[in-house]
């Protein structure tokens, strides 16, 4: 069989377009595991829930939780940190109603 089969009777690979990607993006030296990485990380740092990031990048939640711990602590911070309303007024002395903060 000739066309889509190699000679040894397996299919053929597609060719990648990776190559294409990073070219017309001038980042040749950048592979594409690098790409992914920054695009987890980044959705995990924006606080997307872990399920979507993992189904995003069709990975599990358990690879997530297992490679990206230091992304998901410092996003939980993150929200946590702007869930919490400050005690302190501001610097006119108003204070700002729950639900209208600036």
């Amino acid at each position: 069989m000739r066309g889509a089969f190699a000679r040894n009777g397996r299919a053929a690979k597609p060719a990648s377009p990776w190559k294409t990607i990073r070219e017309r993006a001038g980042m040749l030296d950048v592979i594409p595991y690098a790409l992914r990485h920054l695009s987890i990380a980044r959705g995990l740092r924006k606080g997307l829930p872990i399920q979507q990031v993992a189904k995003l990048h069709n990975t599990s939640v358990k690879m997530i939780e297992r490679h990206y711990a230091k992304y998901i602590a410092t996003a939980l911070e993150d929200l946590a940190r702007a869930a919490v309303v400050s005690p302190v007024p501001r610097s006119d002395g108003t204070v700002v109603p729950i639900g209208k903060r600036a």
